[in-house]
């Protein structure tokens, strides 16, 4: 007898990853829109990429223009280098087996390094995919991602600690999820043994299940492009696609909004609406009068929904004690990335008579940090930037805390 009422199957991912992947497409929805979304999902075809891959460093650059191009960089601002890494080789008689041994120690395509003093973002790319076109792609993809998140201030290295993930989801967001999927796991025969890679941060299952994600947050419910996929990874997709379309988890993904999952139970608890105090210790590049003294400055916190705004006041200390300020920016798991807008103007009197002249010039304070649960604040680095004729300059820096004001 047909079980034609049965329940669809669950894809073979938790309810946690489930819940982590949707809500950061939303993220991702919210901090760069449709229009990316909405690209063309490259394919690995001439149509996408009319590059003849020689196995040579040439046609890398190539697919490094096509590649910015999808992902809205400028291609001359990056440099791009390569380097060699190999998996490692076992001897077992007549034949030889190379082995990447532990599962956690990934294949290392690509290396991205920030923002040099060249003002170019720089990548590295291995030199064993020369001959591995998809491979090529997803690299630079994956790589100049970062350019995007970690370069672009939406995410921070070492406050955003699944900062790698979010890069692969953006990857699938931007249309390469074909690329970054099918490279996660190869399983590679040459003239002497069997070698495997495994490259990336994400199982089959859940490559599968960010697919479907993506093809039903862009309304496309059976799309052409799945007949690049491998077998395995077409049926996690179509398992993923069917539970989406006949459990209503699809249209809950689609009509849900982005929030502050990750420890959802103590990000709920922290509850940032209200009245905080931020004290700042000067760093390096200040004066001896200056250097190790604090800057106390009250903050105002509207809202707890994923971003926040309000105002600030400097209180006390070695720093402008009169400064306003502005507070924007995005609260995203344990992370905070916010800054403050410093506007000065004249004293002015009742009669319009200007009582005192501005000292400073406008200025902003970038803040990067984390929650603690230990200490219950916010601690992390600031930095103040100033542009002038020249350009922007760095005007000081050093690290903070934020407590909740009793």
């Amino acid at each position: 007898m047909f079980d034609i009422f049965s329940k669809p199957k669950k894809p073979e991912i938790t309810d946690e990853q489930c819940a982590y992947f949707e809500n950061q497409f939303h993220w991702l929805l919210e901090n760069f829109g449709k229009e990316l979304l909405n690209k063309k999902t490259l394919i690995p075809d001439k149509t996408d990429f009319p590059v003849v891959f020689d196995g040579s460093e040439k046609p890398v650059w190539k697919a490094l223009e096509i590649v910015c191009k999808q992902l809205e960089l400028d291609p001359t601002q990056i440099h791009l280098d390569f380097y060699s890494e190999g998996a490692r080789e076992i001897n077992a008689g007549i034949q030889s087996f190379y082995l990447q041994g532990e599962e956690k120690e990934k294949f290392s395509g690509g290396l991205y390094w920030g923002k040099a003093e060249d003002g170019k973002f720089h990548i590295w790319i291995n030199n064993n995919l020369l001959k591995n076109p998809e491979g090529i792609v997803a690299t630079l993809s994956h790589e100049l991602a970062h350019a995007r998140l970690l370069g672009g201030n939406k995410l921070h290295a070492k406050y955003d600690r699944d900062h790698e993930l979010v890069t692969e989801i953006f990857c699938v967001f931007s249309g390469f999820g074909i690329f970054n999927a099918g490279q996660a796991f190869q399983i590679n025969k040459g003239y002497d043994g069997w070698s495997y890679q495994y490259a990336g941060y994400l199982k089959q299952q859940s490559w599968g299940y960010l697919l479907a994600l993506y093809a039903f947050m862009r309304n496309e419910k059976d799309p052409d492009w799945i007949k690049f996929l491998s077998s395995s990874l077409k049926n996690d997709f179509k398992a993923s696609m069917n539970w989406l379309k006949k459990t209503g988890a699809g249209e809950n993904f689609i009509n849900s909004h982005w929030q502050n999952t990750n420890s959802i139970k103590s990000m709920e608890a922290i509850n940032l609406s209200g009245e905080w105090i931020k004290q700042c210790i000067y760093g390096e590049g200040y004066d001896e009068e200056h250097f190790g003294k604090s800057l106390l400055t009250e903050i105002f916190i509207e809202d707890n929904n994923g971003r926040f705004s309000g105002k600030a006041k400097d209180t006390d200390g070695a720093g402008m004690q009169n400064a306003h300020a502005k507070l924007e920016g995005t609260f995203r798991n344990p992370a905070i990335d916010f800054t403050l807008e410093y506007i000065f103007s004249d004293t002015i009197n009742e009669e319009g008579i200007i009582l005192r002249k501005a000292e400073y010039e406008n200025y902003t304070v970038y803040y990067n940090g984390y929650y603690s649960s230990f200490l219950q604040a916010f601690i992390g680095e600031w930095e103040i930037r100033r542009t002038d004729e020249q350009g922007e300059f760095n005007g000081g820096s050093g690290t903070w805390e934020m407590k909740r004001k009793l």
